[in-house]
């Protein structure tokens, strides 16, 4: 019997961080790949913005991938 918290553990973690100028685009990177959607008028991040995919690979390893956007 598996709980929760066993189907909830992954075997691999990463921490993406986006750096760049203003206005180029980063956080519409994230956006993209987290959510599939893309935002033509998007408000400026200030400090920093957090987000957080799962990923599962071919041979079923689940991957955590925390997007970190920084303001430019």
């Amino acid at each position: 019997m598996s709980s929760k918290k066993e189907e909830k553990e992954y075997k691999i973690e990463f921490k993406i961080i986006t750096l760049g100028n203003c206005v180029v685009g980063k956080k519409n990177i994230i956006k993209r790949f987290v959510n599939g959607n893309f935002m033509e008028h998007i408000i400026t991040t200030i400090g920093i913005s957090f987000s957080f995919k799962e990923v599962i690979l071919k041979d079923g390893t689940k991957v955590s991938l925390k997007l970190i956007d920084t303001a430019g």
